[in-house]
C-alpha cells in the first residue's frame, strides 16, 4: 500500500451581490454534499463537519493555511511532560444563554468518542487520559505519554453544552432540540434532502457574520448545482466541476475562488477477495488463492 498526500484545489463560485445591502441579505448555498447528522460528534466527514462549524466552535481554530489560532481558549501550553493548559475566553454564551465554561469542555471531550459512528471522534480523544478541570476558565489535558500533538487535534473536537444531559442522543440533535452551540450561527431546521436553515447569532463573541440567515440546500448533481447558481436560485456553490470553469470565468456576474485543501490518497492491492478480478494466471486461468 502507498499513500500520498496532495493538494487539491477546491473551487467555489459566488454571484456577485454587491449592489444589495449586505447587514440584510439571505445567502442560498448550494452544497455538493448533504450532511448525514446536526450532530457535531456524530461523523468527521467533510460534510457534517463544516455544517457544525456555523453552529459550534473548537477550543483551538484554525485559519485559512491550517495555522493554529484562539478559538474556545485564548491560550494553551505544555505545563508538563504529559499535560496541556487550555485557558478558556471569559464572557462567551452558549446560544441559550447559558455560560461557557471548563465543565462543557470536560463535557464535549468525554462524549465525543463514545457516539455511535462509522467516523467517530475517538481518533482525536484516545490519547486524553484526563480532564481536570482547574477553575471555571482552566482546563488541564492529561495524557499517558508525551502529546504534541494535543492542540491539533483539539481544533476538530466541537464543544456542546453540558446542559444538553449525558442522555442526549444524535436524534435529539436532529430534531433540533439540543443544537446549543457557541458557533456564529443558530439552528432554526433541517429538512433532510431539501434545505438547513440557520439565522446569524448576534450575541457570538467573535466575528458577526455579514448574513442574516442562510439557506442550505444539497445539490449533488453538478450540471443542476451551476444552473441553480446561473438562474439565481442559489447565491453560492461549491465543487464547481471543471467542465464548467471557463463559462463562468466569462460571465461578469460570477466570482470564482480556488483553494488548496490536504488529501491523503491510498493505493491498495485487493487483498480481501477471494477472486479478485482481472488477476489470473499467466496462461489466463483462474488462481486457487488471492496472491495479494
Amino acid at each position: 500500500m502507498t499513500a500520498t498526500a496532495r493538494a487539491w484545489l477546491v473551487s467555489m463560485a459566488f454571484l456577485l451581490l454587491s449592489s444589495l445591502p449586505v447587514e440584510a441579505q439571505e445567502l442560498r448555498i448550494g452544497l455538493s454534499l448533504e450532511t448525514n447528522s446536526i450532530d457535531p460528534m456524530f461523523s468527521t466527514t467533510s460534510s457534517n463537519a463544516m455544517l457544525a462549524r456555523h453552529f459550534f466552535d473548537e477550543l483551538v481554530l484554525q485559519d485559512e493555511g491550517q495555522r493554529l489560532r484562539p478559538g474556545l481558549a485564548i491560550s494553551w501550553q505544555a505545563v508538563g511532560p504529559t499535560v496541556w493548559e487550555f485557558r478558556l475566553r471569559p464572557g462567551v454564551k452558549f446560544h441559550d444563554g447559558s455560560a461557557f465554561t471548563a465543565e462543557d469542555v470536560a463535557f464535549s471531550l468525554h462524549r465525543a468518542p463514545n457516539v455511535s459512528s462509522a467516523a467517530a471522534f475517538g481518533v482525536y480523544t484516545r490519547a486524553i487520559t484526563q480532564v481536570e478541570i482547574v477553575d471555571p476558565l482552566t482546563v488541564r489535558i492529561h495524557s499517558a505519554s508525551p502529546y504534541p500533538m494535543a492542540p491539533y487535534d483539539l481544533s476538530v473536537v466541537p464543544i456542546v453544552s453540558h446542559g444538553i444531559g449525558e442522555a442526549v442522543t444524535t436524534a435529539d440533535f436532529n430534531s433540533g432540540k439540543s443544537v446549543i452551540g457557541t458557533g456564529p450561527f443558530r439552528f432554526v431546521r433541517w429538512v433532510p434532502g431539501d434545505r438547513i436553515e440557520m439565522a446569524r447569532n448576534d450575541d457570538y463573541w467573535g466575528p458577526k457574520p455579514a448574513w442574516t440567515r442562510v439557506i442550505s440546500t444539497p445539490i449533488p448533481n453538478d450540471t443542476a448545482r451551476v444552473a441553480a447558481l446561473l438562474a439565481h436560485d442559489v447565491d453560492f456553490i461549491d465543487v464547481v466541476p471543471p467542465s464548467a470553469l471557463a463559462d463562468l470565468r466569462s460571465r461578469s456576474d460570477v466570482r470564482l475562488t480556488q483553494i488548496p485543501i490536504n488529501r491523503v490518497e491510498y493505493v491498495h492491492m485487493d487483498s480481501f477477495s477471494k477472486h479478485p478480478p482481472f488477476v489470473t494466471a499467466l496462461d489466463g486461468s483462474p488462481l486457487e488463492k488471492n496472491p495479494f
